[in-house]
């Protein structure tokens, strides 16, 4: 996304999406989880307007040197969970894992980026912005840039404080 028009229009149909996920959080909630208290959620994105603004990355979004609106076609999609009664994550079994590589090429090469999915929150607005079809759903915003610095070591939880074997209730996998 090159031109700064567009770029500042997607920034203004993000930062709506942020401040409710910051006042959420500030409620202490898990924002737009599948399973949550629905009363609660409502009552901290009304507050949202009462978080207080910042000059981070969400503010200046339309700075960052390249900016990609990640679509995916929802005539292509494999969601083998699409009739369940519950959440479907299924579809994005391939969308996200290219926004990774991406990302993975972008590090290879000296960048930092960032996946982020809060435009989706606002997907009818961000369409119309970037004229896309029905069928196209938006799946992410990948904002990639030169790192203030690159971080060597990641840290990460044990996997065994995660993972068990053989059931839910199993013992905790650990690695040999």
């Amino acid at each position: 996304m090159k031109d700064v028009a567009t770029r500042a229009a997607l920034r203004d149909l993000y930062l709506p999406g942020w401040y409710e996920y910051l006042a959420q959080r500030g409620a202490g909630l898990t924002p737009w989880a599948p399973i949550t208290d629905r009363t609660a959620e409502a009552e901290a994105i009304a507050s949202a307007d009462s978080v207080p603004r910042g000059e981070g990355f969400p503010e200046n979004l339309d700075r960052v040197p390249v900016l990609l609106v990640l679509l995916a076609d929802l005539r292509a999609l494999a969601a083998v969970d699409r009739d369940l009664p519950r959440y479907t994550f299924a579809g994005g079994a391939s969308v996200y894992p290219f926004a990774w590589n991406l990302l993975l090429a972008a590090r290879a090469e000296g960048l930092g980026g960032v996946i982020t999915t809060m435009a989706i929150g606002r997907e009818a607005d961000v369409k119309s912005l970037l004229g896309a079809p029905d069928e196209l759903a938006v799946a992410a915003v990948i904002a990639l840039g030169c790192p203030v610095h690159q971080p060597r070591k990641l840290t990460r939880e044990p996997v065994s404080s995660f993972t068990t074997v053989d059931r839910v209730t199993g013992a905790p996998f650990v690695g040999s």
